[in-house]
């Protein structure tokens, strides 16, 4: 189904494409990293379609017995998901390393979260650097390491 008119609509624009099919607009989207907007689709037909893309997503970072859940964009930088951190652990930006727990990779604070593989729910290591700078090395805790 072609679809001749497309609101979407967030808290602070509004746009029109016109003539757009639906799979084209939500390709747009996602490439744009446009999160929580609502679409509604007028079609040739008298039955619209309406729903909401929401690209936000959920990271874990872990460090021993500690673990931080932070609301981020795909389209964030990692410096930036550090400067998040540096508010809740009071330690500099510069001396944190996000290192993602399923492949070992040390994060590059200059790339995004997207282009850097981390996704929905991920799982990272926070290390902070020790007095001799260096970084000290990981250490997560998991739940039946725990001695109770």
């Amino acid at each position: 189904m072609e679809f001749i008119g497309v609101e979407v609509c967030d808290e602070e624009s509004f746009l029109k494409f016109q003539g757009w099919e639906k799979d084209r607009l939500l390709k747009h989207l996602i490439e744009d990293h446009i999160a929580r907007v609502r679409v509604n689709f007028f079609g040739t037909s008298s039955v619209s379609e309406s729903m909401i893309v929401s690209l936000e997503m959920y990271i874990r970072v872990k460090r021993n017995k500690t673990t931080y859940f932070l609301q981020c964009l795909p389209s964030e930088k990692v410096l930036q998901i550090k400067e998040k951190l540096q508010i809740l652990i009071d330690q500099p930006a510069n001396d944190q390393r996000l290192i993602l727990i399923k492949y070992g990779e040390v994060l590059d604070d200059s790339k995004s979260l997207a282009d850097q593989k981390v996704e929905n729910d991920a799982a990272l290591a926070l290390t902070l650097r020790k007095d001799d700078n260096e970084f000290e090395d990981v250490n997560v805790v998991r739940p039946n390491d725990y001695n109770l």
